[in-house]
């Protein structure tokens, strides 16, 4: 497939239908999507759009608002636990989409009962808390220059995160990336039922592991790469040379972190970004153009605006 460009899918329903028929190449009429992210990165935008369209068979994140939190939450209003419980979407949930009258249409009617099926939705939640709060406990180990690996209870090593001085966030989030991995593609191991023409849909930093299994079983995979990686770095690097002392501190991204990146590139049969500067900012770093596709970033507006 070619290089597929939707730079006018500014709503959420312009980008469901984007995102089905970009990929309807390798993806008619139903076949099951199974998606894989950390956090409620665009309120679920992407599993709701498959969902819709009658492809979501499972959603894994690493933590679900399930009805329990929200209640507490609601209760307590403590913003902690306010940011947990919108780890969550109706729609996901069985409660929101509501499908028309019946359809001559077989395809139509097909899509109707899929989407009233509820999908799976796999979550890790005290893990996901635990990664959290080691993640955050390594940068203030970092700020006050101990040299403290991030614990691991899998039994393996943990890495020194703060082998690079000044690494900021991100050997957290390599490390919260590959363990939400390690999570999802044990999952996936135990799914005899995994049917052949399954899709695996994942963000960059948390897919690596599980895209590995995949390809070695013929499952196709589909990345979302977030930004530019090293070429923002690098244009924020000469901002820093160019204008000395605006910044609070210089960026320092860790190798490894590309790497990683990299290399869930070269396993994805897709890779998806949500600008035109984004994807010439990955054929720069050697990416195929016939694996790029561009989906911009969808906008909702909220129901009071909508009124106004």
């Amino acid at each position: 497939m070619s290089v597929t460009q939707f730079s006018q899918a500014y709503g959420f329903g312009l980008f469901l239908n984007a995102f089905v028929l970009a990929f309807s190449s390798f993806s008619f009429p139903f076949m099951p999507w199974l998606c894989a992210q950390i956090g409620a990165r665009e309120h679920f935008a992407v599993p709701r759009a498959l969902h819709h369209g009658g492809r979501l068979a499972v959603l894994y994140t690493d933590f679900w608002g399930g009805s329990l939190i929200r209640t507490v939450a609601g209760g307590l209003k403590l913003q902690s636990l306010r940011s947990l419980a919108a780890r969550y979407h109706p729609e996901l949930d069985g409660k929101k989409w509501k499908a028309g009258g019946e359809s001559s249409s077989g395809i139509t009617n097909q899509k109707q009962r899929a989407r009233r099926r509820k999908p799976q939705i796999v979550s890790w939640n005290l893990r996901a808390l635990w990664w959290e709060t080691a993640r955050k406990a390594e940068i203030r180990n970092q700020n006050l220059g101990t040299g403290k690996p991030l614990p691991d209870k899998t039994g393996k090593s943990g890495f020194l995160l703060s082998d690079v001085k000044n690494s900021g966030p991100y050997r957290g989030f390599i490390e919260v990336g590959r363990r939400f991995a390690l999570r999802v593609r044990e999952d996936l191991k135990r799914r005899a039922s995994l049917p052949a023409d399954a899709i695996f849909f994942a963000y960059d930093t948390g897919a690596l592991e599980a895209l590995e299994w995949c390809r070695e079983h013929g499952v196709k995979c589909v990345l979302n790469q977030m930004d530019p990686n090293r070429v923002e770095v690098d244009l924020v690097r000469a901002e820093e040379k160019q204008w000395p002392g605006w910044a609070l501190e210089a960026l320092a991204v860790p190798e490894t972190y590309f790497a990683r990146r990299e290399r869930e590139w070269a396993l994805a049969d897709r890779v998806v970004v949500n600008s035109e500067f984004s994807r010439k900012a990955l054929l720069q770093q050697g990416v195929p153009t016939e694996k790029l596709v561009v989906i911009p970033l969808c906008y909702e507006a909220v129901a009071s605006n909508r009124k106004s």
